[in-house]
């Protein structure tokens, strides 16, 4: 859990008269919990309360091997807006995320008809867009890596240049830096560098890390 994070939020929605809110942006759910899912269709939640732990609501065919918070499980043939209506506090005001779907909101509605709902996307959006010093430290190493390639590019790219030019370049420049070429029948390990070339225009290039990709990658 990103402890830092959630309490800024929670601040947030003390400012705004909350007690409570569902996040359910898998962006912003990523941000304040470390769990990266794209829950398609499928509904993904986390409750957030001022006060108390925070409830993620999570479909069983989402493959999280480690779940930092309280986890409600579900399936498809489950009423997973059931298991909401039971956390929540209907006698408070609750604060609803802009990304939520009316499939899931109106039935929520519908099982507490006096509680208030409320837009409240920007308690966790505000608190996104001030970054903390562990964003501030990967957007500065990002900067450096941008910076060394257009650098780099310089030196190379010229006016009347084809998308086809560019990336044999790019891969030469590949080559010379020790990556190989990804070939789908090896098995690579923790280090080894690879890249990728489509179509003969775009180049994509990787370093082989010593996580699963099921916990996200950095493209």
């Amino acid at each position: 859990m990103k402890t830092e994070r959630i309490d800024r939020v929670r601040t947030a929605l003390r400012a705004a008269g909350l007690t409570q809110m569902i996040v359910c942006d898998p962006k912003s759910i990523w941000y304040l919990t470390g769990v990266s899912v794209d829950p398609y269709e499928r509904l993904l939640a986390l409750y957030l309360p001022v006060d108390g732990e925070p409830v993620l609501f999570l479909n069983r065919l989402f493959h999280l091997p480690e779940v930092p918070c309280r986890a409600i499980w579900h399936t498809d043939t489950d009423a997973p807006v059931a298991q909401i209506a039971a956390v929540v506090d209907p006698a408070a005001p609750l604060g609803i995320d802009k990304e939520w779907p009316a499939r899931f909101l109106i039935p929520l509605m519908e099982a507490h008809p006096g509680m208030r709902v409320v837009l409240s996307s920007d308690c966790v959006d505000d608190c996104r867009a001030c970054k903390d010093a562990e964003e501030q430290a990967l957007m500065r190493t990002a900067s450096r890596i941008n910076d060394a390639v257009n650098e780099a590019a310089k030196q190379y790219v010229k006016a009347g240049m084809t998308e086809r030019e560019v990336a044999a370049e790019s891969e030469q420049m590949l080559k010379d830096a020790g990556y190989q070429q990804f070939d789908p029948k090896k098995t690579y390990k923790p280090g080894d560098k690879i890249y990728f070339v489509q179509c003969n225009k775009a180049v994509v290039a990787s370093t082989i890390g010593t996580k699963s990709f099921e916990d996200g990658f950095h493209l």
